[in-house]
């Protein structure tokens, strides 16, 4: 269950399941919202909880399961998903919070965003090819000098930078990056720029390279930054 989205809360809420979504950008419409409302408003006030998460995602908690399926087949028709959002996947795409907004926006993130999930998920209907990697994997896409995405602490951060020869925007790309209570890494730069286009195939070898080579021993070396 944990593999799509559902884990069982033992301790705060026994009996109960929190399921926890792919948001990318953190991008909801109002719709989506009235949804998630919906879902969980059929529980207690006390355990139908809706979280908004450190990475721009949404966790509906006090689930009980036989309910599950209805809501998964609404996330679905809404053109949202659950599957592999824990565990040893790839979290929320993270961008910027203030995408299509932002005075200083040199790249909207949110299609980007969006694209890179969408290989990774398969469009949302899971993708066994980028799943059961070493460890967790982050990734985060500024779209303004600001870094509001926090591309510093994630396995890849995506920050926009203008081709020093032809003035084409795209992508500068730093890697190994993570925020943990137990340790702190900053990202390394790659010397890499990246057209738009190439980020999802960037993303994708990544991904391959990292669950073909990364450490599988001990989970506190399980990080990109340990392969590099």
């Amino acid at each position: 269950l944990k593999w799509s989205g559902l884990f069982h809360r033992r301790k705060r809420t026994p009996g109960r399941f929190m399921m926890r979504l792919k948001v990318p950008n953190g991008i909801v419409t109002s719709e989506h919202m009235r949804f998630f409302a919906d879902s969980v408003g059929r529980y207690p006030a006390e355990v139908g909880v809706i979280d908004i998460t450190t990475r721009q995602n949404i966790q509906l908690r006090g689930l009980e399961l036989q309910d599950a399926t209805d809501i998964i087949d609404g996330l679905q028709s809404r053109g949202l998903s659950n599957v592999q959002s824990g565990m040893d996947n790839v979290r929320n795409l993270v961008g910027s919070p203030i995408a299509g907004l932002d005075p200083h926006e040199q790249i909207d993130t949110r299609q980007i965003c969006k694209d890179i999930d969408n290989m990774i998920t398969n469009n949302g209907i899971g993708n066994p090819a980028m799943t059961n990697l070493p460890r967790k994997f982050n990734i985060a896409v500024s779209g303004s000098r600001d870094d509001f995405a926090h591309t510093s602490i994630n396995d890849i951060g995506l920050r926009p930078c203008p081709n020093k020869e032809t003035g084409e925007m795209g992508f500068n790309v730093i890697v190994g990056g993570y925020f943990s209570i137990k340790r702190v890494m900053e990202s390394i730069p790659m010397d890499l720029w990246l057209k738009p286009d190439d980020v999802v195939p960037f993303c994708q070898t990544m991904l391959e390279v990292f669950r073909d080579n990364g450490a599988r021993g001990d989970r506190q070396k399980a990080r990109l930054i340990w392969l590099i």
